[in-house]
């Protein structure tokens, strides 16, 4: 049985463009209204587990803002906070020591650093809008519950298959591929995470309506968000003209709104858990010959006659 779900099976993003977002600097997300909004209404969620975590880890943070820490200080205040950013270059940014002098950097402590097999696990696991990017999202599912503790607690949020719905429908319109990849929906979520042992899975979802009051300002969004994964996307680089028509496409969608302001949905999906415990092997098992006890049956008739 595979523990990625069939829908992603049919067409995962681009593994080669998946890796590049997830190791560029270019994927530090700052100053995302999308993942703000998104992180705090996963704080919302934290208050549901009984035990406060004694510690605890950041997912990737430049995928889902570096907004983790500041959400929980209040709620968790004794708590500490660990982070696993693998690549040098995005940790330094997310930590902004890319800015500092380098004499600061010296003095400076670094926050705890999780790395897989060095660190004991964690209490309690957050991922902020970085699972639905993994062409393999089931190699993610695996380390988490290699980094919680059992009954350890998971928090995480994805995009769903409505998101850029409006942005679709005018690709669909302009004959242009697909402008994003396609996304599991919550339900898919909740099977694999099953079929991975995790207990008690609860998933969710909400649609959140981003209006702007220009092309410019949709795009610029965009390209914060992320990249388009789409293994069918097109498959060389854009001209000027093309862009020029984009803008054109989205101001003339915007100038026919009521209130001239264009509209993009996201489907948000918002998932948590608990680490099962690992499953046992079956107990060792002997086989016997059926010779061997008809023989053992007529021992045992034979000595209680006599």
């Amino acid at each position: 049985m595979s523990n990625t779900p069939n829908s992603r099976d049919l067409l995962p993003p681009d593994a080669v463009a998946a890796l590049r977002w997830a190791s560029g600097t270019a994927g530090v997300i700052r100053g995302s209204a999308l993942h703000a909004e998104v992180a705090q209404r996963m704080a919302a969620r934290l208050p549901l587990f009984r035990e406060p975590p004694q510690v605890w880890l950041d997912w990737f943070p430049a995928m889902g803002g570096g907004l983790a820490k500041p959400l929980t200080q209040t709620l968790w205040p004794q708590a500490q906070c660990r982070i696993h950013e693998p690549a040098d270059s995005r940790r330094a940014k997310v930590l902004g020591r890319d800015q500092m002098p380098w004499f600061k950097r010296w003095f400076t402590p670094t926050p705890l650093v999780w790395r897989s097999g060095q660190a004991a696990p964690v209490d309690l696991l957050w991922s902020n809008l970085g699972l639905h990017a993994q062409p393999h999202p089931a190699n993610w599912l695996t380390a988490w519950r290699e980094a919680l503790r059992v009954n350890g607690a998971l928090v995480f949020s994805v995009l769903g298959p409505d998101s850029f719905l409006e942005l679709r429908e005018l690709y669909d319109q302009l004959a242009w591929p697909a402008p994003c990849q396609d996304w599991m929906d919550m339900h898919d979520w909740g099977d694999s995470l099953l079929k991975q042992g995790w207990v008690d899975p609860v998933m969710d979802m909400e649609r959140l309506v981003f209006t702007y009051a220009s092309a410019h300002d949709l795009i610029r969004d965009l390209r914060l968000w992320g990249r388009n994964l789409h293994p069918h996307r097109f498959p060389a680089l854009r001209g000027r003209g093309w862009h020029r028509a984009l803008l054109d496409a989205l101001e003339q969608r915007r100038m026919a709104m009521p209130d001239q302001r264009l509209r993009l949905t996201l489907e948000v999906i918002y998932g948590h858990a608990l680490r099962g415990a690992d499953r046992q092997s079956l107990p060792v098992t002997q086989s016997i010959p059926l010779t061997e006890v008809v023989k053992s049956i007529r021992n045992r008739g034979a000595g209680d006659m006599a």
